[in-house]
């Protein structure tokens, strides 16, 4: 700039002030306006002509007090700037959101201010959508199990404190998946709302309804002091569901199973508590549904063995006691093997073979489903590989994925890195997702499974029908199969119900050009009915059914009839048509 001398300096602030994309205001040392810049006027609607001479109240949201404004211009005064977020009103009356600076400057004597802001409304609009989606239930606007997991910990800190109690309550809808077969999803969330419509009539001001997921809800207590109080709101919340639900969708009685625990006399800290609540809860289902139980001491044999389990389970990876078993998937026509699924299982030194259903929900509590996750994706890689070296063409090997790694963001590198590794092509593997993950928090999983759709892998809804799917949500993820829950199939031919909802998952998907399989298929008049309502691929213990005992080994192929695994199976039908 030394090279210009001082009209041409002046001729080029003057055009930097025109072009800024910032909105900028300069106002005398009585802070009244002798200059604003062309964004301002786009901006704020205002033309200099309006505001020339004039004190910038006119932008005032109302929205801030008197003492915040003296706050900004004494810290102008003492250090010679401000900045912060502000909001202010444009000449429309619209209110927006900005990032302001105002500095203060000298010249030949005199003060000036100059006042620089961008118009932020468009970021704090989407980072209050993001936070919304990140932290509650889209169908019933509660807290999610999140931003739940957040205010039990404060609670619980806030309570410690104080030396206050905190209540929390675990309330499941009892046999609420045949709620969901008799009257559909959409009604099937009616009903939901109407629950906890009623729910909330029982609770104080300050308690906390949440959404964990499904048909499970939680509520915290906060501020109790006795522990009867938690019953006496659990009572009053089953009470409240003694009258029957109707709407002109259905006229339907509901019945819950409520557990609690309170702090901190069944529950030393949030984790515990939630824990010793679920106990409680599970006890109440299993004891007859539609009742309450507190969390005592005769449940801790229960916890004991859980957390026995979980110590064991933290050392299961180190000691090679995981082990993937691998279940043929066929055509439903040609009865030719499409692709296998991975299955996992614990082989515990005492306990023998362990299903994931037993221990999944620890590894993911714990965060040990990341490593063991891992492990799956990258063994079900390699073994793979093993079989085509071995001149076995696998066309597709399928693994399940938590909803816990869906929400880590390496899962992406993790498959990408096994793929290249084994020489794998993409398509040859499939990754598994629950419904429930994909429905309930459909901004965040869409995101990550584009990502996983674009490096060319197959993408399957796992156990649809349990869940509860939205068919616009649905049209939106980049997936290429969706599998009939095994509810669903057990029951078939005989049950009316399960028929019509195999009929209508097939005929929707296939409208959607979205490939089915059905798992769980342990006879041929199953596989006969599925043939005839035209689902494309079949899965269950008619075609392949593990044995207990067998242990996996990659080498261990004893004769060429049963080189096909890497365990021992009872061999496949020779023919499905």
């Amino acid at each position: 700039m030394d090279h210009l001398n001082l009209s041409e300096k002046l001729r080029l602030y003057a055009e930097a002030f025109e072009k800024a994309l910032e909105c900028m205001l300069i106002a005398d040392e009585n802070r009244r306006v002798i200059a604003v810049n062309p964004e301002f006027e786009r901006v704020t609607g205002y033309m200099l002509s309006e505001v020339l001479g004039k004190r910038p109240g006119f932008l005032d949201s109302g929205n801030h007090s008197l003492r915040f404004y003296r706050g900004i211009w004494r810290s102008v005064r003492d250090t010679g700037s401000w900045q912060g977020e502000i909001q202010s009103k444009r000449k429309n009356g619209e209110l927006y959101s900005e990032w302001l600076s105002i500095s203060q400057l000298h010249e030949n004597g005199h003060i000036y201010y100059l006042a620089v802001f961008s118009d932020i409304t468009h970021r704090k609009d989407y980072e209050r959508t993001l936070y919304a989606l990140a932290n509650y239930d889209t169908l019933t606007g509660l807290p999610n199990r999140n931003l739940f997991s957040e205010i039990l910990e404060k609670e619980v800190a806030e309570a410690g404190r104080k030396n206050e109690k905190v209540g929390l309550l675990i309330i499941d809808v009892d046999r609420f998946k045949s709620v969901v077969m008799t009257l559909g999803h959409t009604t099937a969330d009616e009903l939901l709302i109407d629950i906890v419509h009623r729910i909330r009539t029982c609770l104080r001001r300050h308690d906390v309804l949440a959404r964990l997921g499904g048909d499970e809800f939680a509520v915290i207590l906060p501020g109790l002091t006795e522990s009867r109080e938690a019953s006496s709101i659990a009572r009053e919340i089953l009470a409240a569901m003694s009258h029957v639900f109707t709407s002109r969708n259905y006229e339907r009685y509901v019945t819950l199973s409520i557990g609690i625990a309170v702090y901190p006399e069944t529950g030393i800290d949030a984790k515990f508590l939630h824990k010793n609540a679920d106990t409680a809860a599970y006890k109440a289902k299993t004891g007859g549904r539609n009742q309450f139980r507190m969390f005592g001491f005769d449940m801790h044999t229960a916890t004991l063995e859980q957390l026995l389990l979980e110590d064991s389970l933290r050392a299961a990876l180190a000691r090679k006691e995981f082990k993937l078993y691998y279940q043929p998937i066929v055509n439903t026509n040609s009865g030719k093997l499409t692709r296998v699924e991975a299955l996992l299982r614990w082989d515990h030194p005492d306990l023998g073979i362990i299903a994931p259903d037993y221990f999944i929900h620890l590894a993911e509590e714990t965060g040990l489903i990341f490593q063991i996750g891992e492990w799956v994706i990258r063994e079900a890689c390699s073994q793979f590989r093993a079989w085509n070296k071995g001149g076995i063409l696998m066309p597709n090997v399928s693994v399940n994925v938590s909803a816990v790694q869906l929400r880590k963001m390496n899962l992406f590198s993790i498959v990408a890195g096994a793929i290249r590794e084994n020489s794998m092509k993409p398509f040859e593997l499939d990754l598994e997702i629950t419904e429930s993950f994909a429905m309930q928090n459909m901004e965040l999983s869409l995101g990550f499974l584009e990502d996983l759709g674009g490096l060319g892998v197959g993408l399957s809804i796992d156990d649809f029908g349990s869940g509860y799917s939205s068919l616009a949500y649905l049209k939106r993820l980049p997936i290429q199969r969706l599998k009939i829950d095994r509810s669903f199939i057990k029951d078939m031919p005989d049950d009316r119900d399960s028929n019509a909802i195999a009929d209508a998952i097939v005929a929707m998907a296939h409208s959607l050009e979205l490939g089915v399989i059905a798992e769980g298929v342990e006879s041929a008049r199953q596989m006969e009915y599925l043939k005839g309502i035209h689902c494309d691929e079949l899965q269950g213990f008619y075609f392949a059914r593990l044995r207990r005992r067998t242990k996996l080994s990659s080498q261990n192929f004893p004769d060429r009839s049963e080189r096909l695994w890497p365990l021992h199976l009872d061999p496949l039908r020779p023919t499905l048509n």
